[in-house]
């Protein structure tokens, strides 16, 4: 089992494209695409060589089949964590933007404007998604002093947990891309400050 001393290590992954890749994402439940199975066992083979001791997913079918893959090969159980979902968007969930853009423009339009505190109708803000997600992740890298662990989340759960590493506002939302299959590293040693090693690599 990896240990170095009381440092965490957490690699973060973006989960692959979907079957449903020109909608928003938020609970929606859609399946990996070809192209995004592709995408995933590139990050599987990347982390082939390294011990991990614990492998977390959102519960949302793209994330578990992600960390499936990755999973694939490693005495490890898989664990689901609804709290590491993406944030809800509530009535536009599975529209695409374009469909949203023509149907409620000034709504849309005050959701990108703020996107920090700003709802999509009957959904989450960033800041309801960081509220989430960062106690559940505080909580995991506790359990794992000195080990290395990977957690399989989403676009806006993976800048969340970047953005607090960083001491970035979520204002800067959009400065920070996660592509599919985004691989990080962040570093949390035990005094609570974190390294990032690695963004999107």
């Amino acid at each position: 089992m990896y240990k170095a001393s009381n440092t965490t290590e957490l690699i973060l992954v973006r989960h692959g494209e979907t079957l449903l890749k020109d909608a928003l994402l938020g609970r929606t439940d859609a399946p990996l695409s070809i192209q995004g199975r592709e995408t995933i066992n590139n990050v599987a083979n990347r982390l082939a060589g390294e011990r991990l001791c614990a492998i977390y997913s959102s519960d949302l079918r793209r994330a578990c089949q992600s960390a499936e893959i990755i999973a694939h090969g490693r005495n490890l159980p898989i664990v689901e964590v609804p709290a590491l979902r993406e944030m809800n968007m509530g009535k536009w969930d599975g529209r695409s933007f374009g469909e949203i853009m023509q149907s409620e423009p000034e709504a849309l339009g005050r959701f990108w404007s703020d996107v920090e505190n700003q709802r999509a109708p009957a959904g989450e803000s960033l800041s309801d998604l960081k509220g989430r997600v960062l106690p559940c992740l505080k909580e995991i890298v506790k359990r794992h002093v000195g080990e290395r662990i990977c957690v399989v989340a989403h676009g806006g759960v993976n800048r969340v947990i970047l953005f607090e590493a960083l001491g970035l506002s979520l204002a800067n939302y959009y400065s920070v891309e996660q592509k599919y299959g985004a691989l990080n590293r962040i570093r949390y040693f035990g005094d609570g400050n974190s390294l990032v090693a690695l963004v999107n690599g």
